[in-house]
């Protein structure tokens, strides 16, 4: 059996339960409209649209142009987060890549997540979940502990929770970027949403979360990413929640849950 009928076994497992398996997709790296960022777009606009899911946009605020306001108002279904601020790298020799890494002062980082957040608001006001995705998938926990204060609800990285509050992360990147810089092959892809499926099964319950890239996509990176959201939007075993939804986000105003 190959791995993506071994996923779609665990898909089925699920919908036998009548508990379907809850996903999320992420796109990063956003900052004005693109022939890529039509691309994607388009992948969602496939769908019926009873059956298309959200997607998070991870947009660097530095960089982001009105013009990327207006391409993304006819697409309903494309929430914004805020990645990072320029997508800068400061760590230094023998850390890993991030924009906000420990040896980095707390009060600049925290500087350049307010200014952020003030550049994406002024942009897209309502579009803006308050969900902060850092560049590299690598944040300080001295800043994590400091992004409630600055109305940032959420946060998502890359692979298992390490426990944040309102923490939602992503656990399949599509593109092997050590050394191909292309995609990680349809069998690896499969296998390790089977595993993620296998955890969910067992009583994990984050969701799963699948990782994209359209500027740096290549061919086979479009081909999967069109398979993977058709069987995922079709498949009685697979939701999309909401994004608010997956985030415990609160509506302005709320009390803070936060610890």
């Amino acid at each position: 059996m190959e791995e993506a009928e071994r996923f779609c076994a665990r898909l089925d497992a699920a919908a036998e339960t009548g508990r379907a398996l809850s996903f999320w997709w992420r796109d990063d790296d956003a900052t004005e409209p693109t022939p890529e960022l039509d691309r994607l777009a388009g992948l969602f606009g496939e769908l019926d649209e009873a059956r298309r899911p959200p997607l998070g946009l991870a947009v660097i605020p530095d960089g982001a142009r009105p013009a990327l306001v207006d391409r993304l108002a006819r697409e309903p279904h494309i929430a914004i987060l805020q990645h990072g601020l320029a997508h800068r790298n400061h760590a230094q020799e023998g850390e890993k890549k991030s924009e906000f890494p420990l040896s980095r002062p707390l009060t600049n980082c925290l500087a350049d997540v307010k200014t952020g957040r003030t550049r994406l608001l002024q942009l897209f006001d309502g579009r803006l979940l308050p969900v902060f995705v850092p560049p590299w998938n690598n944040v300080s926990r001295p800043v994590v502990e400091g992004l409630t204060a600055l109305g940032i609800q959420g946060l998502s990285r890359f692979g298992a929770t390490k426990g944040a509050c309102g923490e939602c992360n992503t656990h399949l990147d599509i593109i092997e970027w050590r050394h191909t810089r292309g995609f990680i092959g349809r069998e690896a892809a499969y296998r390790l949403l089977t595993q993620e499926a296998e955890r969910r099964l067992a009583g994990a319950s984050e969701p799963i979360g699948v990782l994209t890239h359209h500027l740096a996509h290549d061919e086979a990176c479009w081909a999967f990413s069109r398979e993977l959201l058709t069987l995922l939007a079709n498949h009685p075993g697979a939701a999309f929640p909401p994004l608010q939804e997956l985030f415990a986000l609160r509506e302005p105003g709320c009390p803070t849950t936060h610890g």
